[in-house]
Formats: structure tokens, C-alpha cells, sequence
């Protein structure tokens, strides 16, 4: 084996131990963001209002902005690339807890690595729980690089004040 080759799959190895493993459950995805994984982030914040009012606003706005395909389309290498991405989000509301989740998967274009769970790795939970009568708990867990408009979104659905959907192609 050369050096370089070597060098190559020690690279590799660090890379792939680094980013943690691609999300399979919610679990996962937040053992991965709190223990600081590569392409990880979280959001934690609080707001005044009710955590029924919340979680009906998660579950109406996840159905009507959140399932969704998105076209990707790019030049590399000389020649034209193309993804489909599909997002999937459920949400299960109890009296304690709102879980909001959203899994990806490509749908055509490249393949993912690993063998994703019917309805794509999981890329944002978003856990509510109620603090008091008028004051709700938000913590976003988030494994994707690329989401961002999607948190800045939870985060305004949180407040009731800013109910657009996000532009997924930012």
C-alpha cells in the first residue's frame, strides 16, 4: 500500500467517524448534536405562548410547507448534476410533548450513503415542552448543513408571528 493510499483511507475513516453516523432515528440525531458531530447544530430557545398554540402551529404549518421535493441542479467536473430530495415531516403531539421531526431522502440523482429508513435520515427534531401556562421550551436538533432557512422558520412559527414557509433552495 502506498503512503498516499494510505493517507487516503485514514482520511476517510477520520471523515466518516467525524460526521457520526447518518441519522436513523430522532435519538440518534440528537445523541449526534450533543455530542458535537460534524454538520451538526441546535437551537434552544424559549417563547412566550401557550404550547398548545405552538404545537397546532407546528402541525399545521409542517403539513402545508414542510412535504416537500426539491430539484437540485449544478455543474461539476463538466457536466450537469441533478438531485431530487424528498422531506417528510410527522409530528406526534401528546399533552407533555410535541415532536416535530423531518427525514430527507434522494429520490433520484445520487445515491446516499448507507441504507436510509424508508422516509430518509433524519435531518431536524424539534422537541416542545410546555414551561408554564404562557411559556413554551424549544430545542432543534439539526444534521444538515443546508436547512437553515427551515430552523429560522420553526423559530418564527415558535412565536405565532411570521408564518411563512421557508425557500428550501437557499
Amino acid at each position: 500500500m502506498t503512503k498516499l493510499n494510505f493517507l487516503l483511507i485514514v482520511f476517510l475513516l477520520a471523515l466518516l467517524t467525524g460526521c457520526g453516523s447518518f441519522p436513523r432515528t430522532p435519538e440518534l440525531l440528537r445523541e449526534n448534536v450533543t455530542g458535537g458531530k460534524f454538520y451538526t447544530s441546535k437551537d434552544f430557545f424559549k417563547v412566550k405562548r401557550p404550547f398548545s398554540k405552538v404545537s397546532s402551529t407546528y402541525k399545521k404549518q409542517a403539513a402545508k410547507c414542510l412535504n416537500k421535493e426539491i430539484n437540485k441542479v449544478w455543474f461539476e467536473g463538466g457536466m450537469t448534476r441533478r438531485t431530487t430530495t424528498r422531506y417528510v415531516p410527522k409530528i406526534k403531539i401528546t399533552s407533555r410533548k410535541t415532536i416535530l421531526t423531518i427525514q430527507d431522502r434522494k429520490v433520484s440523482g445520487s445515491k446516499e450513503l448507507g441504507s436510509p429508513p424508508a422516509d430518509g435520515f433524519y435531518r431536524i427534531v424539534a422537541d416542545v415542552t410546555p414551561i408554564s401556562k404562557n411559556v413554551t421550551s424549544v430545542k432543534i436538533y439539526k444534521q444538515h448543513p443546508a436547512l437553515e432557512p427551515v430552523i429560522m422558520a420553526l423559530r418564527d412559527w415558535a412565536t405565532g408571528k411570521n408564518l411563512e414557509c421557508p425557500d428550501f433552495t437557499k
